[in-house]
């Protein structure tokens, strides 16, 4: 696998040939001083990373995947953007198959230069030759750090393939290296469609710490990793894993024991979130707020948003998606300041397909307010970026990436919400921006 970064040079660490890559004859390690963006379909903002604030604006600066989805893939981008400006800073861009599908985890600084870093996950890196890979790089200049692998032990090369395909930056406590990497890759295949999934915690160098692999045929155990912070008071953070049949259990970051394990009413569950909430049932241990969001609408509901004390294995709330809140309800959900007066911190949760963003009660889940319709894949991301309009409370980035003809709005565009203006959420800037 190759990537360049526009404007600095070219970083190539090639494992072999890159399958559906260069023609004969060529190099699959192609140079590239300026990045050319590549045509396909939009997904712009599938996945977003938040990184340290580059050019002294205030807001932080955030990476977007901008992975490949034509049958012939080129090459797929990580693009890291200004919301302020428009602008991007600087490109990595991802050769051939393993442009497809691009996981993001911001990470604590690794190179020392005091700027926060960025682990890119590449499934399709080269599965002929050891399986996925996981790219540490620069958040302040997209150069290499290093590269994670898991080796032939691991497991078969088909399965070790996906490594990377899901991926969450653990904290650990003040020793060295700062983070620790929650990865997924297939574990076990008893059938091409049928893989047991399985979640490893390495440390920077690639040295796995603990493995848990998912029990049945067919499970997928990891394909939805969320990093929720320290829930155990370890010190360590901790990892909500999900997978096909509707399990969610949180892991302990430090050892994988589990802490909390819940079953959801329904299966099929395609886009997942989860973060903790500050104690609301007075046993000074922080809640675990879950959403769930099916692709469509066979399971019989709309999506959910689920408040669990999993300290103590009981629902203390829940908000099923209605025609009153839109299909999609729990796609991404971020855990902000007291919006409503009651000393409790309240919850932004999307509703992906009906493009809107919900603001819950994080006592009791009740709506509080919401924005306005935008396109279809509306909040199919959400993420914190800090308190930028100094308030107290945190403000968002979502992600807008298109992936369907009836979308109302731009594709491929990033929004912010801002606390301030609780039902507003704000376009800043497009994949046509960009490209302007």
């Amino acid at each position: 696998l190759c990537f360049a970064i526009a404007g600095l040079p070219v970083v190539a660490a090639c494992a072999g040939p890159t399958p559906g890559g260069a023609p004969p004859g060529t190099d699959a390690c192609r140079s590239a001083s300026v990045v050319s963006v590549p045509p396909h379909r939009d997904r712009f903002g599938v996945r977003l990373g938040v990184l340290d604030d580059l050019n002294g604006d205030g807001v932080p600066e955030i990476a977007v995947a901008d992975p490949c989805t034509e049958t012939d893939c080129v090459a797929g981008l990580v693009r890291v953007v200004s919301l302020n400006d428009r602008d991007e800073l600087f490109a990595i861009r991802i050769e051939g198959e393993a442009g497809r599908v691009i996981a993001l985890a911001p990470l604590e600084n690794c190179d020392g230069d005091g700027v926060r870093d960025l682990a890119i996950g590449l499934p399709n890196c080269d599965p002929e030759h050891g399986g996925g890979r996981v790219r540490i790089v620069s958040g302040s200049s997209g150069s290499e750090i290093r590269t994670i692998r898991l080796g032939p032990e691991s497991g078969e090369a088909s399965s070790m393939a996906s490594f990377g395909a899901a991926l969450a930056a653990i904290r650990a406590p003040t020793e060295s290296p700062p983070a620790r990497l929650a990865t997924f890759d297939m574990g076990r295949r008893e059938h091409v469609r049928e893989f047991r999934g399985r979640v490893t915690l390495v440390d920077l160098g690639g040295s796995p710490a603990w493995s848990l692999e998912g029990a049945e045929r067919g499970e997928a155990l990891g394909r939805s990793l969320d990093a929720v912070g320290d829930a155990d008071g370890d010190g360590w953070g901790d990892v909500v894993v999900r997978n096909r049949a509707g399990r969610v259990l949180l892991l302990s970051g430090r050892t994988g024991a589990a802490l909390f394990d819940a079953v959801l009413p329904w299966s099929g569950s395609t886009y997942d979130s989860a973060a903790l909430l500050p104690d609301i049932d007075g046993d000074a241990i922080p809640e675990l707020v879950v959403g769930s969001c099916p692709q469509e609408d066979d399971s019989g509901t709309f999506g959910s948003i689920t408040c669990y004390s999993w300290s103590r294995g009981t629902e203390l709330w829940s908000v099923d998606g209605s025609i009153a809140f839109g299909w999609g309800l729990g796609a991404a959900l971020e855990v902000v300041g007291d919006l409503d007066g009651d000393d409790v911190s309240d919850v932004a949760v999307t509703a992906m397909f009906e493009g809107r963003l919900h603001l819950l009660s994080g006592r009791d889940g009740s709506c509080i307010d919401r924005s306005e319709r935008h396109g279809i894949w509306f909040g199919a991301v959400l993420e914190s970026i800090g308190d930028i309009d100094s308030d107290g409370i945190e403000d968002l980035v979502v992600g807008n990436a298109l992936d369907a003809p009836r979308a109302l709005s731009v594709p491929g565009t990033l929004y912010v919400w801002r606390s301030s203006r609780p039902g507003e959420v704000r376009a800043v800037c497009s994949r046509r921006d960009l490209e302007r």
